[in-house]
């Protein structure tokens, strides 16, 4: 009588655990219907430029977010990839050509993070 009951306790144990396990799973396997929104803002603080200069970007986005910048010169697209630290901020530096002064370079940022992608966009001026 001691063994059927201890039999029957441990087989009600065990499918109590199984629902419990089934059920964790369903809830686990459930996408998660809210998308992560990526901050983009990106600023320079250089305002002049000789031949042969860098630029440096410093950008704010989500923390460890990773950075896509295209830089477009005249004539060529310089790119550059960077990592976000623990406070979504990092900086980014292009090697400018020598080309005609008074050039708008447009650097066109994309940022991801998971599946998430934000883009944004600065400018400086060469010359």
């Amino acid at each position: 009588m001691v063994i059927s009951r201890t039999l029957g306790t441990v087989l009600a144990c065990a499918s109590l655990t199984f629902t419990a396990m089934a059920s964790a799973s369903v809830f686990t396997a459930t996408p998660s219907s809210a998308a992560t929104t990526l901050r983009c803002s990106a600023y320079t603080t250089k305002t002049a430029h000789t031949g042969y200069s860098t630029e440096t970007l410093h950008i704010q986005t989500s923390p460890r977010a990773r950075i896509t910048g295209a830089a477009h010169y005249q004539g060529m697209t310089r790119t550059e990839t960077a990592m976000a630290n623990s406070a979504g901020t990092t900086l980014m530096t292009f090697r400018n050509p020598s080309t005609h002064s008074r050039f708008h370079v447009v650097v066109n940022l994309t940022v991801t993070l998971g599946t998430s992608r934000s883009t944004c966009a600065t400018y400086f001026t060469l010359g």
